[in-house]
C-alpha cells in the first residue's frame, strides 16, 4: 500500500429575596406553566402531536415554525412533501431533536449570499440532533463558510440513517454536501448523493470539516468536487479516526494539495474496507486514490481507485 507521506497540519441572573403578595405568587407561577404549551398542549405551537409524542410537519410553513425555542429538541416527522423554491431559505438554528424525514421530499432549498455563514437546512446545537429518512433534492445554495444541504454548522453530535441529496453548493471554507463542519462525532449509514461541490478549503460530499471521529458506512456520491486543499469524496479533513465500509465516490477531485476518495486529510487513523473511488483527481502535492495525507495508521481490507492522479509532489494509488 503506497499512501502520500505525512504532513502535520496547523490547527489552527443575580437572585435576591423580594416580597410581594400571595395573589402575585400565584399569577406568576400561572404565566410560567402556560407560556410554553401550545393549542395542542405540547410545546411546538401550531403543530399536530401523534400517538408517539411526535410533532408532525407537512407544509413549509409548519417546518418554518420549529424555529420556537420550545421546539428545537423534539421529534419532528414530515407527513408531506414540502416544496421550498421561491422564498430563500433561513436555516432552523440550534436544533438538538429528532428529525424525521419519514421518505417524503423536501425540495428547492435555496440560499444565495456569499457573506452569509453557516448555511443548510438546519444548525446543530451542541447537544446533538438524529436525522433519518431523509430527500433533498434541487438544492440550490451559495453562501460562505460552513455550508451543507442538511446542516451547515454543528457544535454537537450527528447520526445520520438514509439521506438522499442532489443540487450545487457553493461556498468558501468547510463545504460539505451533507454538512459543513461538525464538533463532535458523526455516523452516517444509507446515503446517496449527487450534489455538485466547489469551495476553497475543506470540500467533499460527506463533511467538509469534522472535529471528532466519523463512522461511515453505505455511503455512495456521484459528484465533482472543486476546492483548494483538503477536498476528499467523503470527508475534506478530519481531527479524528475514520471508519469506513461498503461505500464509494465517483467524480472528479480538483484542488492543489490534499486530495483523496475517501478524505483529503486524516489527523488519526482508518480503518477502510470495501470502498471505491472512480474519477480523475487532479491536484499539487498530496494526490491519492483514498486518503491523501494521513498522521496514523491505516487498517485496508479491501479499496480501489479507477482513474487518474495527476500531481507534482506526493501522488500515491492507494
Amino acid at each position: 500500500l503506497a499512501l502520500a507521506a505525512n504532513n502535520e497540519r496547523n490547527l489552527s441572573m443575580n437572585r435576591r429575596p423580594i416580597l410581594v403578595t400571595g395573589l402575585l405568587i400565584t399569577a406568576a407561577v400561572t404565566v410560567a406553566l402556560v407560556s410554553p404549551a401550545s393549542a395542542n398542549g405540547g410545546p411546538c405551537p401550531g403543530l399536530t402531536q401523534a400517538d408517539d409524542l411526535a410533532y408532525l410537519v407537512g407544509t413549509r410553513e409548519e417546518l418554518e415554525s420549529i424555529s420556537d425555542d420550545f421546539c428545537l429538541d423534539e421529534t419532528i416527522r414530515l407527513t408531506a412533501d414540502i416544496d421550498l423554491s421561491g422564498d430563500e431559505w433561513t436555516p432552523i438554528d440550534g436544533f438538538y431533536g429528532t428529525f424525521d424525514g419519514n421518505g417524503y421530499e423536501i425540495s428547492g432549498l435555496n440560499f444565495d449570499d456569499d457573506s452569509e455563514s453557516e448555511v443548510g437546512l438546519f444548525n446543530v446545537d451542541a447537544a446533538g440532533a438524529t436525522f433519518t429518512n431523509v430527500t433533498l433534492t434541487e438544492v440550490t445554495i451559495t453562501a460562505g463558510d460552513d455550508v451543507g444541504a442538511l446542516v451547515g454548522i454543528s457544535n454537537g453530535p450527528i447520526e445520520i440513517d438514509g439521506l438522499r441529496v442532489s443540487g450545487t453548493i457553493e461556498g468558501t471554507d468547510r463545504v460539505g454536501g451533507v454538512v459543513g463542519e461538525i464538533t463532535g462525532a458523526l455516523t452516517a449509514s444509507d446515503i446517496d448523493l449527487s450534489v455538485e461541490l466547489t469551495g476553497e478549503d475543506d470540500v467533499a460530499g460527506l463533511v467538509g470539516w469534522a472535529l471528532g471521529g466519523a463512522v461511515v458506512d453505505n455511503f455512495t456520491s456521484e459528484s465533482d468536487h472543486s476546492g483548494a486543499s483538503y477536498v476528499g469524496g467523503v470527508i475534506g479533513g478530519i481531527l479524528g479516526n475514520v471508519d469506513i465500509t461498503n461505500s464509494s465516490h465517483t467524480g472528479e477531485l480538483n484542488g492543489a494539495n490534499y486530495l483523496g476518495g475517501v478524505a483529503g486529510w486524516v489527523s488519526g487513523s482508518a480503518t477502510i474496507d470495501n470502498f471505491d473511488s472512480n474519477g480523475d483527481y487532479e491536484g499539487d502535492n498530496y494526490v491519492a486514490g483514498l486518503i491523501g495525507n494521513i498522521t496514523g495508521d491505516i487498517d485496508l481490507g479491501t479499496g480501489t481507485h479507477t482513474g487518474d492522479l495527476i500531481g507534482t509532489n506526493y501522488v500515491a494509488g492507494l
